[in-house]
């Protein structure tokens, strides 16, 4: 079988995206595959075999295999649909077959399905757990493809954390700050290079690992054990907040350009020489907050809002810092009690309009439980009151 040439970019086009969405865990029933008539010719399948099961970006990382096995499945499933409506068209005299599988592509599915957790009547579930999850993505300023790896719960909260897996939020704002740099930066920059960047609530460390790549120093902060250094050989991998995101800032070899620290927003609320050391130095220089779905409990607000007005002023008289919020819209009332809140401190709130990017133009392919839900971007400005 021959493909037209403009049908054979776009079967490239749609192998790179179906290896990106597999990497990044991306809902299994929601997968975009190519055509099944051009999915099952041989350097299709080929191509799925070397930059998906044996891709060695993600070699040491590859997802759970409750995921694989999914996946495997439904590309199985599309690769036997085809030789079934061909033999039927043999039988029928309207087409000859010309269908085989690549042996290599059962062996694996094989290997996925023994590997599985059996209940007692010896069916397979896939029970969800931790997993890598790759984002694969392009710069505008740069030609070579990205790799960010995270180590993440496939569950929504686990051990009582919601921080342990990437949200909606934290991807969306990632898409616009890889397409709109400038977002983060005074009016005469647009490069990311060098600034100075505070993540709240960082969980998985996802965003503050992208600005890293991106050039920015990053101050990663979140809840949890604040002890340095790695585990022990046999040490359980990392569970609270704190020390999955540092782990995470390893895998990616950030450490150099990422400070990973404990911050509580209820300090904020305290007077100025109670609060720990970090809120001290955070008053010496200019910089930009960025955080997201951090908005979703109205009890936590004023901790937040005090968290944000101490960290973007600062002690010199340069120029204040912004804060940059990326908010799933869950409850239309707690974001209007941040906003209000916000604007009782003498901060100022603009609602940046930046239209959602079609699925074509996706980055980072999301597997959350809020995937499709509406986002805001929002910039905070403080007025003249000092720390």
């Amino acid at each position: 079988m021959k493909i037209p040439c403009g049908d054979v970019v776009e079967l490239e086009t749609s192998l790179r995206i179906l290896r990106r969405q597999h990497h990044a865990l991306y809902p299994v029933y929601k997968l975009s595959i190519p055509p099944a008539d051009q999915l099952v010719i041989p350097t299709s399948q080929e191509w799925l075999i070397r930059h998906i099961m044996e891709d060695p970006v993600i070699a040491p990382y590859r997802p759970d295999a409750s995921y694989e096995r999914r996946f495997w499945r439904r590309i199985v499933g599309v690769l036997e649909d085809v030789g079934v409506k061909e033999i039927q068209g043999e039988s029928e005299g309207s087409g000859e077959i010309d269908v085989e599988i690549d042996e290599r592509i059962y062996t694996h599915l094989s290997d996925l399905m023994v590997s599985g957790t059996a209940t007692e009547s010896g069916s397979l579930v896939d029970l969800p757990g931790q997993s890598f999850r790759t984002f694969i993505f392009d710069r505008p300023d740069e030609p070579n493809e990205h790799a960010l790896t995270l180590l993440e719960e496939q569950m929504a909260i686990q051990g009582g954390s919601t921080g342990l897996r990437t949200w909606t939020a934290s991807l969306h704002l990632g898409q616009i700050i890889l397409s709109h740099p400038s977002i983060l930066c005074s009016s005469h920059h647009t490069s990311l290079k060098g600034k100075s960047v505070v993540e709240l609530g960082a969980g998985t460390g996802f965003l503050s690992i992208l600005l890293a790549q991106l050039g920015a120093r990053v101050s990663a902060t979140d809840l949890g054990d604040d002890v340095e250094g790695g585990l022990e050989e046999n040490e359980p991998v990392r569970q609270a907040p704190l020390r999955r995101l540092r782990h995470n800032v390893e895998l990616n070899g950030m450490q150099s350009q990422i400070s990973v620290s404990h911050l509580d927003w209820m300090d904020a609320l305290k007077p100025e020489a109670e609060r720990p050391e970090i809120w001290r130095d955070s008053c010496k220089e200019s910089r930009t907050v960025v955080a997201a779905d951090v908005i979703y409990d109205p009890d936590i607000v004023p901790a937040l809002v005090k968290t944000i007005q101490v960290l973007i002023d600062t002690e010199n008289d340069g120029p204040w810092g912004q804060a940059i919020i990326a908010a799933t819209v869950r409850n239309r009332s707690t974001l209007d009690f941040f906003r209000s809140s916000c604007e009782e401190a003498g901060m100022s709130i603009t609602l940046l309009n930046i239209p959602p990017c079609e699925q074509a133009e996706q980055i980072f392919w999301d597997s959350g439980i809020d995937q499709g839900s509406d986002v805001e971007i929002m910039r905070i400005h403080k007025s003249s009151t000092n720390c």
